[in-house]
């Protein structure tokens, strides 16, 4: 009955991740949205940009866990003034950060110079980063700078990857599956 598609209600959804162990065929896109698929049994409906950044995000995780980010140097440091305290925290953060790509030194009292960035942060607002890291003093030890650094790499895979209503290739559809 056509009057009762629209009280269709979608209830209890959970997103799972599928194993598929048939290889599967590329039928198309749909809506510039969806990519569609079959295995000779099923359909599979996958959200281009649900996936792209899935598959960006966990390629910059892998990257950061096995130090295989590259640094990008700044044409002009980057000069971190903080407070005492503020000074101490990051003292204790600097290990970290350098690991990860972040040139960081002690300039002067109270404050860093930075001067490299990993790569896959090379358009990082370092002003709002450290902001960000430093909003709410009063929290600062409940802050994790692997958690700030995971919101900011979600954020990248989110900017670089496919849109909804991109157009993709067959060559970007096979490289995403």
């Amino acid at each position: 009955d056509e009057n009762n598609i629209n009280e269709i209600q979608v209830e209890n959804v959970v997103q799972s991740v599928i194993k598929v162990d048939k290889e599967l065929n590329y039928i198309g896109q749909a809506l510039n949205t969806f990519l569609i698929f079959e295995d000779g049994e099923d359909l599979y409906f996958i959200d281009q940009d649900a996936a792209h950044e899935r598959v960006l995000y966990d390629k910059f995780i892998e990257d950061f866990k096995t130090n295989n980010s590259t640094v990008q140097p700044l044409l002009i440091d980057y000069i971190l003034n903080v407070s005492n305290e503020e000074f101490e925290f990051i003292s204790g953060k600097t290990t970290f950060l350098t690991e990860l790509g972040f040139t960081i030194e002690e300039f002067g009292r109270n404050s860093y110079k930075i001067s490299t960035v990993p790569t896959l942060l090379s358009n990082i607002n370092l002003k709002s980063f450290f902001d960000e890291l430093l909003f709410d003093f009063n929290s600062l030890k409940k802050i994790e700078v692997e958690d700030l650094l995971l919101d900011k790499i979600s954020q990248k895979a989110w900017k670089a990857a496919i849109k909804s209503g991109d157009k993709m290739s067959n060559s970007e559809v096979e490289y995403l599956l």
